[in-house]
């Protein structure tokens, strides 16, 4: 691989990362930036082990924050760590202007999504209103509101640590069903 294409994916790599952990990107989105970089590089270039690479460290990336904001929200004392996390009633307080707009997205759109999609669909929508009304007010800074809002919105709790991403049993959660 020349260093000009690797550079390219390295800041591709960085630019996703970011934006997949703060903004909820989802891989058809990926797939899309992708075949721009390919068409870039020129027809001739295979990029398949590469983005194999990328795909596997953005879903660590992902799984950190998942487990990251797990833990935080824990630590604040606003959720319970009886493998699965669930909320404590004053949490769900937190988020009570925003629960039935919650509740609504989860039944339209979220309810098969793994925890790290469903906390990322999350951020994405309500993340703004979440971090005036939620993370500022009560100190939080490590995606406490996010696990709140996300138990809110339809599921009694987020599962720990299991993985399906990775065959040899990487980080990233998912919701119980």
């Amino acid at each position: 691989m020349t260093g000009e294409v690797w550079v390219a994916l390295v800041a591709l790599a960085f630019s996703l990362a970011g934006t997949i952990a703060w903004a909820g990107m989802r891989w058809g989105a990926l797939d899309k930036e992708i075949e721009y970089i390919k068409e870039s590089l020129g027809a001739g270039h295979d990029c398949k082990e590469d983005i194999a690479e990328l795909r596997s460290r953005i879903d660590t990336i992902t799984g950190i924050f998942v487990h990251r904001s797990l833990v935080a929200a824990v630590q604040a004392g606003v959720a319970h760590m009886n493998s699965p996390v669930s909320i404590t009633p004053s949490a769900r307080e937190y988020v009570k202007p925003i629960e039935a707009a919650l509740q609504k997205r989860y039944e339209e759109a979220w309810n098969s999504m793994t925890d790290a999609e469903l906390m990322m669909a999350v951020e994405k929508e309500f993340g703004g209103w979440i971090y005036q009304h939620v993370c500022i007010p009560m100190r939080f800074q490590s995606g406490e509101g996010i696990v709140i809002a996300a138990v809110v919105a339809g599921r009694e709790s987020l599962v720990g640590p299991k993985s399906t991403a990775f065959e040899d049993g990487g980080p990233e959660g998912h919701l119980k069903k």
